[in-house]
C-alpha cells in the first residue's frame, strides 16, 4: 500500500459492521451483473444562520466560510462511517482520514484546479484554516494542481457555487468512481431576514449511505456545528 494511502488510514470493514442491511445493500447495489443507477441526489436548503456568526467570530487569517464548513463537516462525518466506506477491488473498507478535494474555479483555459488536504478529520480549526488558505492561494497565483485518482475515489469531494442559488443539482458520476464515495456541493448563501440559508446538494451511494443516514449526519452537524 503506498504510503499516500496508508495516510487515509484505511481498514477492513469488520464482519459485525456488515451485520444488518449492510450484509444486503453492499453487494445488491454493487453487483455487476444487475443494471442498475445506485447513486442517489439530494437537494436540502440549510440555516446556516448560527455557524456564520460562529465563523465570524473566530475568524482565521485568510479562511473563509466555506472552509469552515468543510472543516465542520469534516469532523462530524467521522461519526459516521456509513459515508467513510469505499469498495476496492471487491472489498469493502472504511477510510478513516479521507482527503478533502474541492474544485477551485481559476478561469481561462484551465478552468478549474483541485485544492486537495489531507489530514482534515481531528484537526483543529485553526491548523486546518492555514493549510486550506495557504493552498488556495498557491492555486490562484498560477499553480496547477490536480487530484490524483485515490483522492479523487477515496476522499470527500466538497464543491462550493457561491454564485448559484441552486433548488437542485445531480452531481455527475461515472463507472470509474470508488462505490460508495458521497459527494457534496454547497451553493449561493442568502439572507432572508435573520436566517442565512444554502443549498446543499448531496450524492449518496445506495451500498452503504441512504436518506436516513443523511438525516443521521445533518442532525449532528447542526447540533455540533451549525446550531451551536
Amino acid at each position: 500500500m503506498s504510503s499516500a494511502l496508508e495516510s487515509y488510514r484505511l481498514r477492513s470493514l469488520t464482519a459485525q459492521e456488515r451485520e444488518g442491511w449492510l450484509a444486503w445493500s453492499l453487494d445488491f447495489f454493487t453487483d455487476p451483473h444487475t443494471t442498475q443507477a445506485p447513486y442517489l441526489d439530494i437537494t436540502l436548503a440549510l440555516d446556516v444562520s448560527r455557524a456564520w456568526h460562529r465563523h465570524d467570530s473566530n475568524r482565521q487569517a485568510g479562511a473563509t466560510f466555506f472552509a469552515w464548513l468543510t472543516w465542520s463537516l469534516l469532523q462530524t462525518l467521522a461519526k459516521h462511517p456509513g459515508f467513510l466506506m469505499r469498495q476496492l477491488d471487491g472489498e469493502w473498507w472504511v477510510v478513516e482520514n479521507p482527503p478533502l478535494v474541492v474544485p477551485v474555479a481559476v478561469g481561462g483555459a484551465q478552468r478549474f484546479v483541485e485544492l486537495v488536504l489531507p489530514d482534515g478529520i481531528g484537526s483543529s480549526w485553526a491548523t486546518y484554516a492555514a493549510s486550506y488558505a495557504e493552498q488556495l492561494t498557491r492555486l490562484r497565483a498560477g499553480c496547477v494542481q490536480r487530484v490524483d485518482w485515490n483522492a479523487f475515489s477515496l476522499g470527500v469531494w466538497f464543491g462550493n457555487l457561491p454564485h448559484l442559488a441552486f433548488t437542485g443539482l445531480t452531481l455527475h458520476s461515472h463507472g470509474g468512481d470508488a462505490a460508495g464515495r458521497c459527494s457534496f456541493y454547497a451553493g449561493q448563501r442568502q439572507w432572508q431576514g435573520d436566517r442565512l440559508m444554502m443549498p446543499l446538494a448531496v450524492k449518496l451511494h445506495h451500498a452503504n449511505s441512504d436518506p436516513w443516514l443523511l438525516d443521521q449526519l445533518l442532525m449532528d452537524w447542526r447540533q455540533d456545528y451549525l446550531e451551536a
